[in-house]
């Protein structure tokens, strides 16, 4: 059937898309504690290196640290876990960001005493073998709450936002342009707002933030000049009975901004979605899509993810509380190849049922697929791998002038795909970091556009621009 969004034609084509998960295979290397090994965060590298931290109390109950680890076969081994913190004692919900060609961040809360909460952050220059001493993140002039940091990187700044109670819960950003070793002087986004558990992705420019309010609902803050002004963008939700919370949200390489959260609006706890191409301005209905109803949705800890490989390829990992009378948590995968309008049916990641496993973390390799990791309570952090043979693009045509680069960062190759209606022939422009223009590809037709492969053999790691038509866009060559 032809379908009509905007000016843009497209032409939706069923595909049989195969998607498997292989036997789960545990990353943590200690036993013991309370807790055990809870709260993990997973990002990819160059060359798909995985690198995973956690926080575990295995040295003492309560006395929780945060360790490293990482994997240089897609996850089938695993270094042994290296502690990162400096702290004293009670460090948790670490979240890890990657920058090529070596260089990891991490930020996560630490309980120094009482109600004397901090932010903290430090860096790994070498890829996680060596780490900063702690830094400060927060700016709080009081002994307060504070709980659930996130981060994301974009034109080489790092974002960072909280919950803080200092005045009742808001939620707080600050940046940082020298990697982390000061941050700029925060601001509260939430717009007066009873607000928490915040969740940040970045195009460009333009960072959008979500929260839930007591008010039951989700919102958008937006700031189209990397931080430095906000504007309230407002309520994303559509349905208004029941709660909302625990909201994920991401953005594609093209500006397409994916929302999703725990919903009880129909009296169960289901996921919704809504998307909006706008950069926040409207919002499409929202939608289900989750199979199943969660039996205890408010037990334990929930974490969603939202990432995109595409505009129209959107992944959904969560965990939720489904498989019996045991009260177990297990996560689930779903994806969408159509911007997110239907959904497969959800596939469990995890093999073991026995307890509760959740808190996934998600993060896509060079191929696009998910890799996933989550704690099993009390023990484990444990790691699975989508292989999701068959998927491609449903959508024949992509919005006139988008451009995907993949993969990027790359270390012998980068494909570009160009879309465009245009039968000339258009050429890509390569201009290193100076500004001087270094190569010129010629476009090869390719379904809806045009693709050209540049490999960089003759030029030195680092960061360059790729030129088509009107857009230019940042690449990064890891040698």
């Amino acid at each position: 059937m032809e379908v009509v969004m905007g000016r843009v034609w497209v032409i939706i084509i069923p595909v049989v898309l195969l998607a498997q998960f292989g036997p789960d295979v545990r990353v943590s290397d200690t036993t013991g504690g309370l807790l055990g090994c809870v709260e993990p965060s997973i990002t990819v590298g160059s060359d798909s290196i995985l690198y995973v931290v956690w926080a575990s109390d295995y040295t003492g109950i309560g006395d929780l640290h945060l360790y490293f680890s990482r994997s240089t076969d897609l996850g089938q081994t695993w270094s042994p876990g290296l502690r990162i913190d400096d702290q004293g004692r009670s460090c948790l919900q670490p979240v890890l960001s990657y920058q090529p060609p070596a260089t990891l961040y991490c930020i996560w809360y630490w309980q120094s005493g009482g109600v004397r909460d901090r932010i903290m952050f430090s860096r790994s220059t070498d890829g996680g073998a060596n780490w900063s001493p702690s830094i400060r993140v927060d700016d709080c002039p009081i002994d307060t709450f504070l709980e659930h940091p996130e981060m994301c990187m974009s034109k080489d700044e790092i974002l960072a936002v909280w919950g803080d109670c200092r005045y009742g819960w808001r939620i707080r950003f600050s940046k940082s342009t020298d990697q982390g070793t000061t941050w700029k002087k925060s601001q509260e986004i939430s717009f007066g707002r009873w607000a928490c558990y915040p969740r940040i992705a970045a195009s460009g420019d333009t960072i959008y933030v979500v929260y839930y309010s007591l008010d039951d609902n989700i919102y958008l803050s937006r700031s189209t000049d990397l931080g430095e002004t906000w504007e309230d963008m407002g309520k994303i939700n559509d349905l208004t009975t029941g709660e909302r919370r625990y909201q994920a949200i991401g953005v594609s390489p093209e500006g397409t901004i994916g929302c999703a959260w725990y919903d009880w609006s129909s009296g169960e706890c289901e996921i919704r979605f809504t998307r909006s191409t706008d950069g926040g301005n409207s919002w499409s209905p929202s939608i289900r899509i989750s199979d199943q109803f969660s039996q205890d949705p408010v037990k334990g800890e929930t974490k969603l993810n939202i990432l995109f490989r595409s505009w129209n390829l959107i992944y959904a990992i969560w965990s939720d509380e489904r498989s019996g009378a045991n009260g177990s948590w297990d996560i689930y995968c779903t994806y969408s190849t159509d911007g997110g309008s239907t959904w497969i049916p959800e596939i469990r990641v995890n093999d073991s049922l026995d307890n509760s496993q959740t808190w996934p973390s998600v993060a896509l390799d060079s191929r696009g697929n998910p890799a996933v990791v989550w704690f099993e309570y009390p023990e484990h952090i444990y790691f699975d791998y989508g292989d999701f043979p068959g998927v491609a693009e449903s959508q024949q045509n992509h919005p006139e002038g988008s451009l995907t680069l993949s993969p990027n960062p790359f270390s012998h190759r980068i494909v570009i795909t160009y879309h465009t209606n245009n039968p000339n022939p258009p050429q890509a422009k390569i201009y290193d970091i100076e500004g001087r223009m270094i190569a010129t590809i010629l476009g090869k037709k390719s379904g809806s556009g045009y693709q050209f492969i540049w490999d960089g053999k003759n030029h030195p790691g680092g960061i360059y621009f790729i030129g088509i038509g009107s857009r230019l866009e940042k690449i990064t060559h890891c040698r």
